[in-house]
């Protein structure tokens, strides 16, 4: 085995019929930020999902911390799922707004809380998923990778993914096609179908 976080091996995930991940071979070693990225349908949130432990593989294998964990029964899943965090594509932060007043924004003017009570409640709820330590800061995602969390993260923002990718990889179709670090990805794509995506998105 080797040093990989988080590793997928041959990964494949139909449903219904409908191949949706077709043999995705990669893997994340510690500390690094891994970006995905493609057009809608090619499978990306499938496969953090699987990441996750949230869908189980049809075939091939999900590694963490070099422990096999596809195929695993569910209620044994539960400690290495405590590992695992997972973030939408849209994490929809405004930038302009520490974590802790994001938190507050939808406790406030949705739910109508107070201020005081919406604090203590976001407080609470940053300290829940770890992130307490980063409730005055903006950017709260590049502020992790810049401290070293392992990450993948499936992303439409591409100005996060070049700024804080350690590598970028595009899926198309159930399949990464290309992995690069973000000045290649960007500069010069090596596949025809990361062109023509890079184009459409710019």
């Amino acid at each position: 085995m080797n040093d990989a976080v988080v590793r997928a091996e041959l990964v494949q995930k139909s449903y219904d019929g409908l191949s949706v991940l077709r043999g995705v071979t990669f893997e994340v070693g510690r500390g690094e930020v891994k970006v995905i990225i493609g057009p809608s349908g090619s499978g990306k949130s499938t496969l953090l999902r699987c990441l996750a432990l949230l869908e189980p593989v049809d075939t091939g294998a999900v590694y963490l911390d070099g422990v096999k964990l596809s195929g695993v029964r569910e209620k044994e899943l539960a400690p290495h799922r405590s590992e695992v965090g997972m973030v939408f594509q849209r994490f929809n932060l405004f930038p302009n707004m520490t974590a802790l007043d994001n938190v507050m924004c939808g406790l406030v003017e949705v739910r109508r809380l107070k201020k005081r009570e919406a604090r203590e409640r976001a407080l609470e709820l940053l300290e829940r998923v770890g992130l307490a330590d980063k409730a005055r800061q903006y950017h709260v995602m590049e502020g992790l990778a810049r401290d070293g969390m392992t990450m993948v993260v499936v992303s439409h923002e591409l100005r996060f993914a070049h700024h804080v990718a350690s590598s970028i990889l595009m899926m198309d179709e159930g399949r990464i096609i290309e992995e690069a670090p973000p000045e290649t990805f960007f500069s010069s794509p090596s596949h025809e179908r990361t062109q023509r995506f890079l184009a459409l998105v710019e």
